[in-house]
């Protein structure tokens, strides 16, 4: 009497390609991942520079507006505005040099 069996042996070539396959379909699968956040990536590094851009504009602004405030026939007018008085022999605060020692002496 015959017995049938199955082909228990496996076959060396048999397991090359599932190994083989397998990793096809991983690297598929890492690459379309790696290539959807580099997308990603792109994308918010363009709205980052867009940000930025927003930014300087906004810095120069500020600037141009802090410069015209403090321009020298601007605070001459608003200190005329406030009663000031230009003094022509100013007395500035004088201290012994002695007793301010900083650290950039050392």
């Amino acid at each position: 009497m015959t017995i049938i069996q199955p082909n228990k042996n496996t076959n060396r070539s048999t397991i090359a390609i599932a190994v083989i396959s397998t990793a096809i379909v991983a690297t598929f699968i890492t690459g379309v991942v790696v290539y959807a956040d580099t997308v990603d990536m792109k994308h918010e590094i363009s709205l980052r520079e867009e940000s930025i851009e927003e930014v300087k504009l906004k810095n120069a602004e500020t600037q141009s507006v802090l410069y015209k405030m403090l321009d020298a026939e601007n605070l001459e007018r608003l200190a005329s505005e406030e009663g000031l008085i230009k003094d022509p022999a100013p007395k500035y605060l004088e201290t012994k040099q002695s007793q301010w020692v900083f650290a950039s002496q050392y």
